[in-house]
């Protein structure tokens, strides 16, 4: 398994990211964001968001979440209750 920090991570092309992420990540949770839709990963220790466009079957961009505020969106989304 290849390890790499969020710094080695943000250097790659949007392709090897968004590659990196498929292969590698775990898939969280989706939220939107005006005409975004924005996927929250997993990899490597760190969390990663995906803006998508809505309409287009395409990534916008890829950015690391680079602080604890920027998870809040997603706190009301994820169910960490156990049953």
């Amino acid at each position: 398994c290849v390890l790499m920090d969020s710094g080695e991570f943000k250097k790659q092309s949007l392709y090897n990211r968004y590659t990196l992420l498929k292969d590698k990540g775990t898939y969280m949770t989706s939220r939107y964001s005006g005409t975004y839709q924005v996927h929250l990963y997993g990899i490597f220790g760190f969390y990663v968001e995906v803006w998508c466009q809505v309409g287009y079957a395409q990534v916008t961009w890829i950015e690391v979440v680079n602080s604890p505020n920027k998870l809040e969106p997603y706190l009301e989304l994820i169910d960490l209750k156990i049953d």
